[in-house]
């Protein structure tokens, strides 16, 4: 199937992170755009649904103890992550006990 060009609006600093993302997995930008859209795409549109509701208005309070925290990182410091842990969530775990009480 031959591919179209479609276009959108994008400032700047998104369009060097998508960049360097896409120099750090060795592809092209246009693949890795496509990439991410199809696995959105592929997922439950209820649970998109849920990940985007309220996100233009106000945040309420957020309850630490039970909340699901989701972080927007560059890639560059997706690195620097990985190089405490493969796993994000560990390496977060151990820069949090590193803060003094």
């Amino acid at each position: 199937m031959p591919m179209r060009v479609i276009t959108f609006k994008a400032d700047d600093d998104f369009i060097e992170s998508v960049n360097k993302f896409a120099r750090a997995l060795g592809v092209d930008r246009s693949w890795l755009i496509r990439f991410a859209l199809q696995q959105l795409m592929s997922r439950d549109l209820r649970e998109l649904k849920k990940m985007t509701y309220g996100r233009y208005s106000t945040v309420g309070r957020i309850d630490l103890s039970r909340d699901i925290v989701c972080l927007d990182l560059s890639i560059d410091e997706i690195l620097r992550l990985k190089k405490i842990s493969s796993d994000p969530v560990q390496a977060i775990r151990h820069l949090i006990r590193l803060i003094p009480d």
